[in-house]
């Protein structure tokens, strides 16, 4: 196979640091056999059968001939659709992307009940930083048992090969920190570092699925005073180093707010400017 690397300003100033990798304990069900699939590069290297059980290519990035990879590199629309051992509710998909990833933009599961494949997540395939990345999805358990997913794959808008590497599904939205060894299954908006500050603190969270990130500034009469972050991001550990410009010398010394929200998820807490 041919390999192609693809390589606020307001009154704030911010550094934003990429989210950690993952890996998953054993209570989460891989992908045990193939039902179907679009193309396949070969019929044993990077065949559709590569993207079974536990992930043997991740963390590694490149085009790897143990991961799934389609026939051509922008032919098509690609697809895969994979069983799953013990059929159980879900909440949880991970998908193990480990050369070019960002073209999946669909993921179903097949309703027993109804024969019927139920969109659980969609948005739109965007190239992303040349490194092997677990994309996690957390949606609504699901009222009926899951042992088979759909993963529709916008294969033209990725350009090069985009290769899957394992498939992971769970009814609990649950990742392990591969550096520290802890749980990652709640929301978590940490105390601002140091407080009080002038004129540069650290503001950390972390998010247990991927959603759409907005982190505001107020001060104490609820105006906002600057949009630190507004953008979709995986799962994972964050951290946005801002400081007081030339712009905002205005605000005075005292007490101002930090305002995070993720999906439905929103915590504020309360920081000290001391000039």
């Amino acid at each position: 196979m041919k390999y192609i690397t693809l390589l606020f300003s307001i009154s704030m100033m911010f550094i934003v640091t990429s989210y950690c990798q993952f890996n998953f304990p054993n209570s989460i069900r891989y992908a045990d056999s193939v039902i179907a699939f679009s193309s396949q590069y070969t019929s044993t290297s990077w065949s559709a059968r590569q993207a079974l059980g536990a992930p043997d290519t991740y963390p590694n990035y490149g085009d790897i001939p143990t991961a799934w990879a389609s026939l051509t590199a922008d032919g098509q629309r690609e697809y895969l659709i994979l069983r799953f051992p013990n059929p159980a509710p879900i909440r949880y998909v991970a998908i193990y992307e480990t050369f070019n990833p960002g073209a999946v933009d669909t993921i179903y599961v097949k309703n027993p009940n109804t024969n019927q494949w139920v969109v659980v997540w969609s948005g739109t395939a965007a190239i992303q930083p040349p490194v092997a990345r677990i994309f996690q999805v957390t949606f609504p358990l699901t009222s009926f048992n899951v042992n088979e997913i759909r993963i529709a794959i916008n294969s033209p808008a990725v350009p090069s090969w985009n290769e899957i590497d394992a498939v992971a599904i769970s009814d609990v939205p649950v990742s392990v920190e591969e550096n520290e060894g802890t749980l990652i299954n709640t929301f978590t908006l940490n105390q601002n570092f140091p407080n009080p500050f002038n004129p540069t603190t650290k503001i950390t969270w972390t998010s247990p699925m991927s959603a759409w990130n907005t982190l505001k500034i107020y001060d104490i009469l609820g105006n906002e005073i600057a949009t630190l972050v507004d953008e979709f991001r995986d799962a994972g550990d964050y951290e946005v180093i801002f400081t007081i410009s030339d712009k905002n010398k205005i605000l005075s010394s005292g007490i101002y707010f930090y305002r995070l929200k993720v999906g439905n998820f929103t915590q504020t807490r309360k920081m000290i400017l001391s000039k």
